[in-house]
């Protein structure tokens, strides 16, 4: 592969399969049909990956500043320190990350939807027929929020949505590098 090709194919899933854009795409299909199969593992497993690297990088700069740090600077200590306790608490509850990130989707859905369908009413008394389509894209966003905010596995829906949306991007360019080869 020519260094000007090899430029726009470095992707971390295309290094992985050594650049072969078909077994990418086949790797991202499969993960896209675990996350439609499995969500809640889905989620288990990224978050506790997220929480293992947030440990390295915790110790890692506790062992840099170990190994060359100043007495009087602590604030490697430190910061290695906090990412360490961060990731140690999502290796250890994973759980919670999920359930905390409904309530916060759920309350900026709220919070986006109220803001819209009083700007939506507002624009009612001017001239404008469109404020009908904003108010009723504000009142279902208004909903969503709540459905989100109350519904503990909620964001299971959205990494069964992100699986779609890998499959059939994957799909797509399995078709467009069939199509290329012709």
């Amino acid at each position: 592969m020519s260094q000007t090709n090899r430029k726009y194919t470095l992707t971390f899933v295309s290094e992985m399969t050594g650049g072969n854009r078909i077994a990418t795409l086949i790797l991202l299909a499969g993960l896209g049909v675990f996350m439609l199969i499995w969500p809640n593992a889905t989620l288990n497993v990224a978050i506790r990956i997220v929480g293992a690297v947030l440990m390295f990088l915790g110790a890692w700069y506790i062992f840099s500043w170990y190994r060359g740090g100043r007495l009087g600077d602590r604030e490697p200590v430190f910061i290695g320190a906090v990412l360490a306790a961060i990731g140690l608490f999502l290796l250890v509850s994973p759980g919670f990350i999920v359930t905390a990130v409904n309530v916060v989707a759920g309350i900026l859905l709220i919070i986006y939807g109220y803001t819209t369908l009083s700007a939506a009413l507002s624009w009612r008394e001017g001239s404008s027929g469109r404020w009908i389509i904003s108010a009723a894209i504000a009142a279902a966003t208004l909903i969503f929020g709540i459905v989100c905010l109350f519904t503990h596995n909620f964001s299971n829906t959205f990494v069964r949505i992100a699986g779609i949306a890998l499959i059939i991007n994957a799909a797509s360019q399995f078709l467009a590098t069939g199509r290329n080869r012709v």
